[in-house]
């Protein structure tokens, strides 16, 4: 049977549109962050300049401070010139490749057959792609790149949910917990070996870099998984009706909890459970299990202080051969990264649980 003059662009086209209706589903929905925040609009594509910017959203007296008005005609100052400044982070790009040797391709048979297989080498590629995305999001505290300040990789929730190292403190105690500090209550250094303390281009560990460090539990030694030690942790990241929506733990973790919870009924809204994820709730956030979670750690995130931002959810196929090779590839390019103008007092970290 003769080639298809045509069948390199009936190809191409095929990758295209799946990916126009179906890739944006398939990201979100193989990992509940991603989920929630396409759910909750923090998804945002295009207008992607050098790096990403965001401004900071924390109480702090050298940002936009309240000033109450004494005589109507006096001169105000504008608080925006005072200790103005974003968070800024690197784009992450990623290369989802189809490729098929012709050999193989020839032994198909028909154009439908050939469609067929192209698909599921597609959908293989795409599986692979997400797990790396996967990955890159639970990569250790020190890796690099987990700071969101790497072209090569996405950043690590890990790197982001932590605090700064040893001399870690805050002009401001009344903003501040002692969590998220050196010496205060259960204070202590950052999470991991060899933590990477500049997150999103801002130093944690220094003079008032306290406001940018997520509260850690960390008692020092591991503590049973019980409701009381949730609810600890839970409450470091309430601040006013801002509250944890998403709660993540291991495998061994998850069920642990489980089992504190088997003799209580429980009722429960359609949350990640009617995305396809297993899902339980605990003061009204949905708790997953991962298992790139490390052992002992729950991390209790607030999905509205983080985003996902991204070039497009669409990346469009081109087709490349290989002038060495009779391989066809087809590369799309993937660009983005999670972002956040918080990584305070919003989220907790409890990291010897369970």
């Amino acid at each position: 049977m003769a080639q298809n003059p045509n069948w390199n662009e009936l190809a191409t086209t095929t990758l295209n549109l799946w990916v126009s209706k179906n890739f944006a589903n398939v990201f979100t929905g193989h990992n509940p962050l991603f989920y929630l925040l396409r759910k909750n609009g923090n998804v945002q594509t295009g207008g992607l300049g050098i790096k990403a910017l965001e401004p900071l959203m924390y109480a702090d007296p050298s940002g936009p401070a309240l000033e109450g008005v004494v005589d109507p005609y006096a001169e105000m100052t504008p608080s925006e010139t005072v200790g103005w400044t974003n968070a800024e982070y690197a784009w992450c790009e990623k290369r989802l490749s189809v490729s098929i040797p012709e050999l193989i391709l020839d032994q198909q048979g028909s154009e439908t057959q050939k469609i067929n297989h192209l698909n599921t080498v597609k959908d293989i590629s795409v599986k692979k792609f997400l797990e790396g995305l996967n990955f890159d999001l639970w990569r250790a505290e020190g890796a690099v790149g987990a700071n969101g300040n790497s072209r090569q990789y996405l950043a690590s929730i890990l790197c982001y949910l932590n605090r700064g190292g040893s001399s870690t403190t805050s002009a401001v105690t009344t903003y501040i917990l002692g969590e998220q500090t050196f010496s205060g209550t259960n204070g202590g250094a950052a999470v991991g070996t060899s933590p990477i303390t500049n997150v999103g281009g801002i130093e944690r560990n220094g003079a008032n870099g306290a406001f940018w460090c997520t509260p850690v539990s960390n008692p020092g030694s591991n503590v049973t998984m019980s409701l009381a030690a949730m609810n600890a942790a839970y409450n470091l990241a309430v601040r006013d009706t801002d509250m944890p929506d998403l709660i993540v733990m291991n495998r061994s973790g998850y069920g642990d909890f489980m089992a504190i919870l088997q003799g209580f009924q429980r009722f429960t809204k359609g949350g990640l459970a009617d995305a396809g994820f297993d899902s339980m709730q605990f003061r009204g956030a949905d708790i997953v299990m991962d298992d790139h979670c490390p052992a002992h750690t729950v991390l209790f995130i607030n999905t509205k202080y983080l985003k996902l931002r991204c070039a497009s959810m669409a990346p469009k196929f081109e087709l490349k051969p290989d002038p060495h090779r009779t391989i066809t590839n087809w590369n799309a390019r993937w660009v983005g990264q999670i972002t956040s103008g918080h990584l305070g007092r919003v989220h907790a970290r409890h990291s010897n649980l369970g």
